[in-house]
């Protein structure tokens, strides 16, 4: 009986640990934040974050480039274009689901500045929602 207790106590540990550093991933992250990372080429592009949620973080990446980390971002100049963006233009992401670890392993961003979500943002989220989606 007190090998059964022991083995259990470990098994909740364990299942405790492992949610934790799930959602410690993600603990930092602001709804509305937005945030920079830094592009393959150099440059830099801006993210929003949308919803963050025990299972991961819904995000939407915007295309324009900037020269250097920007310091505030005029969000009415912020664009997502297409499959035929331009050649200077990363192609925009209006809502990606990713698990707090696929996040932190991508994405090592810094925060601009604090921002609001719209419903109008949110409705891919509400889609992906409704639909059973999952977190990548």
């Amino acid at each position: 009986m007190k090998i059964q207790t022991t083995v259990i106590a470990f098994i909740m540990a364990l299942l405790l640990s492992a949610l934790a550093g799930c959602s410690s991933k993600t603990s930092g992250l602001k709804e509305g934040g937005i945030y920079y990372f830094k592009n393959e080429n150099g440059s830099y592009s801006v993210m929003k974050v949308l919803k963050v949620e025990s299972g991961g973080v819904h995000f939407r990446v915007y295309s324009n480039q900037f020269d250097s980390p920007p310091d505030k971002v005029d969000e009415s100049t912020l664009t997502m274009a297409g499959v035929n963006h331009k050649q200077n233009e990363i192609t925009g992401v209006p809502d990606m689901a990713l698990t707090g670890a696929s996040f932190a392993s991508v994405y090592k961003i810094t925060f601009v500045q604090q921002s609001t979500v719209t419903d109008q943002e949110l409705e891919p989220y509400k889609s992906w929602k409704k639909g059973n989606g999952k977190y990548f």
